[in-house]
């Protein structure tokens, strides 16, 4: 039984390193200067020079629009094949969210342009083989003006008290930061 956990653990972590490799070789624009579609800008998106938003809030940059619509915390992800367990003493912050593309081109929204911290303290984000509540992780291409859902994954101690995230592409001048409290969690 503990030779299968650390056998799939290998396995995640080979295929988490296979798709970051093939994530930066198929990453379209990265680096190009993009133009915003125009128009008015809408009053319940926050500017970055903002203070960071929160679960519910929209904040963007030029590029990108990113909402929190909500966060929850898993003991362990289940899916059709496998159910993935956090490190000891850890549990799964899963934040659900939705992007949209504010530019007139397609562009691919990354995942690994997140920074993020928990209680201080940096962590990186978890490549799963699940999807959590049957959203795949937020990464992809994003058509001129349209959008994308998904989830985003860490894991955070069970005793957390603030987690923060920041999006900061390179090319691009503003980063979108988001805070995260237990008071925020769904159930």
């Amino acid at each position: 039984w503990r030779k299968d956990v650390v056998k799939m653990k290998y396995t995640k972590h080979l295929i988490a390193a296979i798709l970051s490799i093939l994530l930066l070789f198929s990453v379209s624009g990265c680096g190009e200067e993009s133009t915003s579609t125009g128009g008015t800008p809408d009053s319940s998106v926050a500017s970055q020079s903002a203070e960071a938003g929160k679960v519910g809030d929209t904040v963007s940059n030029d590029k990108w629009a990113l909402t929190v619509e909500s966060a929850k915390v898993f003991d362990e992800l289940k899916g059709d094949l496998t159910t993935e367990t956090p490190d000891d003493g850890n549990v799964y912050l899963v934040l659900f969210c939705e992007v949209e593309n504010k530019t007139d081109k397609d562009d691919y929204f990354n995942y690994f342009y997140f920074d993020s911290y928990a209680d201080g303290y940096s962590t990186s984000f978890e490549i799963t083989l699940t999807n959590p509540d049957g959203y795949e992780t937020l990464t992809g291409d994003v058509a001129a003006g349209k959008k994308l859902k998904g989830a985003l994954v860490w894991q955070v101690s069970k005793d957390w008290k603030e987690f923060e995230t920041s999006y900061k592409e390179i090319g691009v001048e503003d980063k979108i930061t988001f805070k995260v409290t237990p008071s925020d969690i769904t159930t």
